[in-house]
């Protein structure tokens, strides 16, 4: 919770009072770059811990994409705007596939909640014209396959 939600939330809301962002939906490129920043320290500091902790692998891993995912999505915001908001409904996504299929176990209806939840997103995103199409699947889509590929190592 600290570091996936807490930390990348107050570093937002520090950012937008400073006036470092002057919105804090961060339209622009050049606004989401620190954000971005934030949140990908605040993942890896997540995943430090988990290691000291000795926390289960699948856990572990799914930090570990979920950095890869926002490093590759910061490089990519700085010409293009990417959703960040599907890129996490695919890492779930991913994550549960992943998981599934490495574990055998049977997670059909976790996985089609997570696709459900995906689309609600994606739909979101399109209909407050935050972002279009192309964005919204691109994102899908490196959350995705960043999270089944971390699972699947």
């Amino acid at each position: 919770f600290i570091s996936t939600f807490l930390l990348p939330a107050l570093s937002s809301i520090l950012l937008w009072t400073t006036g470092y962002v002057k919105d804090i939906r961060m339209q622009s490129t050049e606004e989401r770059k620190w954000p971005f920043l934030f949140t990908i320290s605040s993942f890896m500091l997540g995943w430090y811990f988990l290691n000291v902790l000795m926390a289960p692998q699948a856990i572990r891993l799914f930090f570990l994409g979920a950095v890869c995912s926002l490093s590759l999505a910061a490089l990519i915001s700085l010409k293009w705007k990417i959703s960040a908001h599907t890129i996490g409904a695919g890492g779930i996504t991913g994550m549960l596939i992943g998981l599934s299929y490495k574990l055998m176990l049977d997670l059909h209806v976790f996985i089609a909640g997570a696709i459900l939840c995906a689309g609600v997103v994606a739909y979101a995103r399109l209909k407050l014209e935050a972002h279009k199409p192309a964005q919204v699947y691109a994102g899908f889509f490196l959350g995705f396959l960043a999270e089944l590929l971390f699972m699947l190592n």
